[in-house]
């Protein structure tokens, strides 16, 4: 079970995830952006017997609505997306939302996140010594991180050098914007963590589209 939170791209990452990894694994995930108090729920009931691999996010408008959700998720593996204004009115600050959100992952073995955000990498180091999580970190900024990722102008396009003890790789982008590489940065990460080899997914990586999402411009 795999627990997706954060302010933005829980769904695209989710949605990525499932195209990259679908011939590997027989995935059930949330139907579109099923992360509410009866989104999660009616997300679960999709489990079949055959299913190895699930994919759930979960969104909160207010404090003491994780801890229910992770009830219902019990997510083995953390994927931390980033902090941000959204759904802010009910929390004290954002510090407050962080550490709500932080609650899905308590049971947790791992927790992937960036190290390039201030505002989350300290308090989820902490959160993973409390709860005995391994925490695994990515960065494309050189902050000490399980990967690193270097950004590239290839002769055929936008490009991702991603950086391991096992060595390098190159990835060529369908999307350089920067929502689009931090999303693309978690779901390598998560590759990495289930410990498939990157290489089997520079194709796909090469074929991942943008998905219609409801903050758009009609």
């Amino acid at each position: 079970m795999i627990g997706i939170t954060g302010s933005n791209g829980k769904t695209v990452i989710k949605e990525w995830l499932h195209d990259l990894l679908s011939g590997h694994f027989a995935i059930v995930r949330s139907p579109r952006s099923y992360n509410s108090q009866i989104g999660v729920p009616l997300s679960v009931w999709l489990m079949q017997p055959e299913n190895n691999l699930g994919f759930f996010e979960a969104g909160i408008s207010r404090p003491g609505e994780m801890e229910r959700l992770e009830e219902i998720i019990q997510p083995g593996i953390g994927i931390f997306t980033n902090i941000g204004d959204a759904h802010q009115e009910n929390f004290t600050s954002l510090q407050h939302k962080r550490d709500e959100k932080l609650k899905l992952f308590t049971r947790c073995k791992t927790l992937i996140f960036s190290a390039d955000q201030p505002e989350v990498v300290t308090a989820a180091d902490l959160f993973c010594q409390l709860h005995g999580i391994r925490p695994f970190r990515w960065s494309c900024h050189g902050n000490p991180a399980q990967i690193q990722y270097v950004t590239d102008s290839g002769t055929a396009g936008p490009q991702l050098v991603m950086l391991t003890d096992s060595g390098s790789l190159t990835f060529e982008l369908p999307l350089s914007d920067p929502s689009s590489l931090e999303n693309i940065c978690h779901c390598l990460a998560l590759i990495a963590v289930l410990g498939l080899n990157p290489i089997d997914f520079t194709e796909k990586v090469k074929c991942l589209e943008p998905l219609s999402m409801r903050l758009e411009l009609k």
